[in-house]
């Protein structure tokens, strides 16, 4: 066991206001320094036993990382525990490509110049891969981030059979991703483990109703369906007829018709937000002690009377 056990995550695409911000007992966001890096990454870009050249570039550039220290007699479980549950906050949190690729487990002794003992975990499915935009922190955001962290925990810990794994890692695997058809691909994967959980037909037309009631109070429900019907036209084409997203004039065609200034480029990054307001969804249900289930059948109720209220009106 490592004496005095750290762990330290370099955050890829990351840059925040301030120099560092606790999110927890246990783990922090600190400075990532020169001095860090040259004494952790050429121990993993160097390994046999992972392809440390792909991202050692984004690591390299690195300023911030995750910084973790276990309690004294305490395992570094603790700080590990909360790293999965951090990079989840921050990817629900807002925008950004921010992703991690390795954990460094080290210990603080340097007896007799010695270096400390060093153990690495890859991460590499957490890994941000994709051409994409900086994560931008501001301190302004720093207590919504916090409260993200603590209702991201909260759900974590109250979820039953761990019923949010299966649609929150497809999640964070999109943002591996270094096509935009399987980022698509992997959205609508993400959609049909939540919103679809417990449905068999007419599995379309209850997504559509299912995310409108969900998004009511972010977005337009008219909005919401076509955003929809859009996704699942384009992964139609693209998983039945090996269409791209680029340089295809059908795809380029259902794009104009939902927003005429919309390009392929953009329609992913589009197409993430949405999930991720799907996501935030359910990982507040959760956090009060619901479950997927029983968030789907509020929303039915919610569409129900809707409907039965639209009725009335015509009527009168």
């Amino acid at each position: 066991m490592l004496e005095a056990p750290e762990v330290t995550v370099p955050l890829q695409n990351f840059r925040m206001e301030g120099d560092g911000l606790a999110l927890g007992l246990r783990l922090r966001i600190a400075p990532f320094t020169p001095l860090d890096k040259h004494r952790l990454l050429p121990h993993w870009r160097d390994s046999p036993f992972v392809d440390g050249w792909s991202d050692y570039p984004s690591l390299a550039a690195a300023t911030f990382r995750l910084y973790g220290r276990a309690g004294r007699g305490s395992e570094v479980a603790e700080p590990l525990a909360d790293i999965g549950t951090a990079i989840t906050a921050l990817r629900l949190f807002k925008a950004g490509d921010v992703g991690m690729a390795v954990a460094f487990q080290h210990g603080r002794e340097r007896k007799q110049g010695r270096q400390p003992e060093l153990m690495m975990i890859n991460y590499t499915d957490w890994a941000a891969r994709r051409p994409g935009y900086m994560y931008e922190l501001s301190a302004g955001e720093w207590s919504g981030l916090r409260a993200k962290m603590r209702l991201v925990r909260r759900a974590f810990d109250r979820a039953r059979d761990h019923e949010l794994d299966f649609g929150l890692r497809r999640f964070h695997q999109s943002f591996s991703r270094t096509r935009e058809e399987d980022r698509i691909i992997d959205y609508a994967i993400v959609l049909e483990s939540t919103l679809l959980k417990d449905v068999k037909d007419e599995l379309t037309y209850r997504l559509g109703l299912r995310a409108a009631a969900l998004l009511a109070g972010r977005r337009e429900p008219q909005e919401t369906q076509g955003w929809l019907a859009a996704l699942y036209a384009v992964r139609s084409k693209v998983v039945h007829d090996g269409k791209q997203l680029r340089g295809d004039q059908d795809v380029e065609r259902m794009l104009r018709r939902l927003d005429d200034s919309l390009s392929p480029e953009e329609f992913p990054r589009r197409w993430e937000q949405i999930v991720r307001d799907v996501l935030n969804g359910y990982i507040a249900a959760v956090a009060l002690g619901g479950s997927i289930k029983d968030t789907n059948e509020a929303l039915e109720s919610r569409i129900t009377a809707s409907l039965k209220s639209a009725t009335r009106r015509r009527r009168h």
